[in-house]
Protein backbone atom coordinates (compact mmCIF):
# COMPACT_ATOMS: atom_id res chain seq x y z
CA UNK A 1 0.00 0.00 0.00
CA UNK A 2 1.03 3.60 -0.46
CA UNK A 3 1.54 6.07 2.37
CA UNK A 4 2.25 9.79 2.10
CA UNK A 5 3.24 12.29 4.74
CA UNK A 6 3.49 16.04 5.04
CA UNK A 7 5.36 17.90 7.76
CA UNK A 8 4.53 21.32 9.09
CA UNK A 9 8.20 21.92 9.85
CA UNK A 10 11.53 20.27 9.12
CA UNK A 11 13.24 20.81 12.45
CA UNK A 12 16.64 19.18 11.81
CA UNK A 13 18.35 17.18 9.08
CA UNK A 14 21.74 15.51 9.04
CA UNK A 15 23.82 13.31 6.71
CA UNK A 16 26.66 11.32 8.25
CA UNK A 17 28.29 8.04 7.13
CA UNK A 18 25.68 7.53 4.37
CA UNK A 19 22.81 7.87 6.88
CA UNK A 20 20.16 10.60 6.63
CA UNK A 21 18.33 11.67 9.79
CA UNK A 22 15.29 13.95 9.65
CA UNK A 23 13.44 15.42 12.65
CA UNK A 24 9.96 16.61 11.64
CA UNK A 25 7.27 18.46 13.61
CA UNK A 26 3.49 18.50 13.08
CA UNK A 27 3.39 15.56 10.67
CA UNK A 28 0.33 14.17 8.92
CA UNK A 29 0.43 10.62 7.51
CA UNK A 30 -2.17 9.65 4.90
CA UNK A 31 -3.25 6.33 3.52
CA UNK A 32 -6.24 5.86 1.23
CA UNK A 33 -8.93 6.55 3.84
CA UNK A 34 -6.94 7.03 7.05
CA UNK A 35 -5.16 10.08 8.45
CA UNK A 36 -2.83 10.12 11.46
CA UNK A 37 -1.40 13.31 12.95
CA UNK A 38 1.63 13.31 15.24
CA UNK A 39 3.65 16.05 16.95
CA UNK A 40 7.17 14.73 16.29
CA UNK A 41 8.72 12.16 13.93
CA UNK A 42 12.30 11.00 13.48
CA UNK A 43 13.11 9.36 10.14
CA UNK A 44 16.42 7.54 9.65
CA UNK A 45 17.31 6.36 6.15
CA UNK A 46 20.45 4.59 5.00
CA UNK A 47 21.87 3.21 1.78
CA UNK A 48 20.84 -0.41 1.39
CA UNK A 49 24.05 -1.32 -0.43
CA UNK A 50 26.94 -2.89 1.39
CA UNK A 51 30.06 -0.68 1.61
CA UNK A 52 32.15 -3.39 -0.08
CA UNK A 53 29.76 -3.48 -3.08
CA UNK A 54 30.61 0.12 -4.04
CA UNK A 55 34.27 -0.54 -4.81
Amino acid sequence: SRLTFKAGKLNTYRFCDNVWTFMLNDVEFREVQEVAKVDKVKIVACDGKNVDDRR
